[in-house]
């Protein structure tokens, strides 16, 4: 469904406008556009499965997704602030309820065995998700929202980041999106590879703390850079989880024998694949803070040997 009326008045800042402030505007219009015509799809679906109580439910939030595009239509802010502070946080509340509103809809929907709408629902939720950090992004820093489990170091003193850093390595664009999407929802970074070069060269100049891996790259194959992150030093204890269309126990015996912690076929079920690698990132926290404490330790001997000389 196409929008009554555009956003002109959303960031309509004069000389003092910042350049971005137009993809602003194009970005907002984007998200709750999508967000009400996958709303408005899902419902003519739900209907048609003979679900009257999830289509009301979906009607809701969409309904609430054009509240959100009117009171957002009428702001004027000023030239320093992209959204005032007050309708920042009445919009970030509204979308947070969204959300939520979305979550217990996905709930209803996982008992419904002759509905297929796990997938779409989940990409509504990441759409309501990103609008939100958008709204943030446009506010004063003062209002806005925390990033859970964003600090740089965790409150124990521990140098180990709290914030751990996946690398989705597929040369397929809408995997890589699809593979982010899953795993910022647990909070955890992102970063890409669309070849096996492009891996190996991130694992040696970057903090890595999992890799995905598909089997099937140009260049170098996922196999091919398993061999080589194992074979290396540097990333020989970073977990790496296979992935592949290829469900042949052959291939799936060679990746565990050369050093992958598992391996997930496609197309993968998303909660077990969250489950996967939440197991192995907390897996490699303790072992890093092992390492830690290790290092903490001989520092500590040697320097009391020192003394002791």
């Amino acid at each position: 469904m196409a929008f009554p009326s555009s956003l002109h008045d959303f960031s309509s800042q004069g000389a003092d406008a910042p350049a971005s402030s137009g993809n602003a505007q194009h970005k907002v219009r984007d998200y709750l556009n999508r967000i009400v015509t996958r709303c408005d799809l899902l419902k003519m679906e739900t209907e048609a499965a003979g679900e009257p109580d999830l289509a009301r439910s979906l009607d809701r939030v969409r309904s609430e997704a054009m509240l959100l595009f009117q009171g957002l239509q009428a702001v004027q802010p000023n030239s320093t602030v992209n959204l005032p502070g007050g309708i920042a946080t009445t919009t970030l509340k509204a979308a947070k309820e969204i959300q939520e509103k979305i979550r217990q809809i996905q709930s209803a929907a996982r008992t419904k065995t002759q509905l297929n709408i796990t997938e779409d629902l989940l990409e509504l939720e990441f759409t309501v998700y990103h609008f939100s950090k958008l709204i943030e992004d446009l506010t004063a820093p003062a209002v806005k929202a925390p990033e859970p489990g964003g600090a740089a170091v965790p409150a124990n003193g521990s140098g180990v980041s709290s914030k751990q850093v996946v690398l989705i390595a597929d040369d397929d664009e809408s995997n890589r999106d699809l593979l982010a999407r899953l795993l910022r929802r647990e909070r955890y970074d992102v970063v890409f590879a669309a070849n096996g070069q492009e891996v190996l060269d991130l694992l040696n100049r970057q903090h890595i703390d999992l890799v995905l891996l598909d089997l099937v790259m140009p260049g170098a194959s996922g196999f091919e850079v398993l061999r080589a992150a194992k074979a290396s030093p540097p990333a020989k204890d970073i977990p790496i989880i296979m992935i592949s269309g290829v469900d042949e126990t052959e291939k799936v015996v060679a990746c565990i024998e050369t050093g992958a912690d598992d391996y997930v076929l496609k197309p993968f079920n998303a909660t077990l694949l969250r489950t996967r690698v939440r197991a192995l990132l907390e897996r490699k926290r303790s072992r890093d803070l092992e390492k830690e404490k290790a290092e903490q330790l001989k520092t500590a001997f040697l320097h009391l040997e020192a003394e002791r000389q």
